[in-house]
């Protein structure tokens, strides 16, 4: 339900993208949203080739958005937002890695999660929380070659595997099963 429902916002904000004017730049789209844990708050990665933004809008009891804040990030392209359990924000930042965004500021913290890595668009979080996968390339940001899964609970030279395989961002997406696949940590 929430899948549909995210894809329904998506493709209504993609629409609708005049309500939002992104600073002097008509070549800006909407990469991804997510909604709290609440309902009542909508984020959305815009992006052009080499900059973003992100912005909060409340969301109206019915279904109205009020934008409310946003912040601008060059020579960064965010192309993937996913809420932990916990209502933390993340932002996977094409190329660069994982971004952990301040929900209440719309900063972020300078270094990646985990190392700097080659991030695709790829972008899950556990149901727990404490696990996030991510997919990872070599030569194309939109051919993965590996999944990145952060441990978000041990230490970062600890929690941070590579498990290779192959795919197309645009044909693939990433779910996991309660402890499937099993722990390597």
């Amino acid at each position: 339900m929430a899948v549909i429902i995210k894809y329904a916002f998506l493709t209504w904000i993609k629409r609708i993208g005049a309500d939002y004017q992104v600073p002097e730049n008509k070549d800006a789209l909407v990469q991804d949203i997510a909604i709290n844990n609440k309902g009542t708050e909508l984020f959305a990665a815009i992006s052009t080739d080499d900059s973003s933004w992100l912005a909060v809008a409340s969301i109206g009891k019915f279904g109205e958005l009020t934008w409310k804040n946003s912040s601008f990030f060059q020579k960064v392209k965010y192309v993937s937002l996913a809420i932990s359990p916990k209502n933390q924000l993340f932002a996977i930042a094409q190329a660069i890695g994982l971004h952990q965004i301040n929900i209440n500021k719309l900063t972020i913290k300078p270094e990646p999660i985990g190392s700097k890595f080659k991030a695709t668009g790829l972008l899950h979080i556990s149901s727990e929380g404490d696990r996030i996968y991510a997919g990872e390339f070599k030569e194309k940001p939109e051919d993965f070659n590996a999944i990145k899964i952060i441990s978000l609970t041990r230490a970062i030279a600890q929690g941070t595997i590579s498990v290779p395989v192959n795919g197309r961002d645009a044909a693939n997406n990433i779910a996991t099963l309660d402890e499937y696949p099993p722990r390597y940590w």
